[in-house]
């Protein structure tokens, strides 16, 4: 009987680990998803920043032309 039990917990922990394993894939694929779209929204704002320092720095040069 005692063969048995180990046997049935040893099948349980294959499928805990087995399921464990899966949601951690998942995770670090969900992960790696958020990151790659941080990076992508990162790039756009600094992209949109050089464009308003861009702006900036021309209406300065026109303020000072205008003076």
């Amino acid at each position: 009987m005692f063969l048995e039990e180990q046997e049935y917990i040893d099948k349980l922990m294959l499928v805990f680990f087995d399921n464990l394993r899966g949601i951690v894939t998942d995770y670090a694929q969900a992960q790696y998803e958020l990151n790659q779209k941080l990076c992508e929204n990162l790039e756009s704002i600094g992209s949109e920043l050089y464009s308003i320092d861009d702006r900036l720095y021309e209406l300065l040069e026109l303020n000072k032309k205008s003076l």
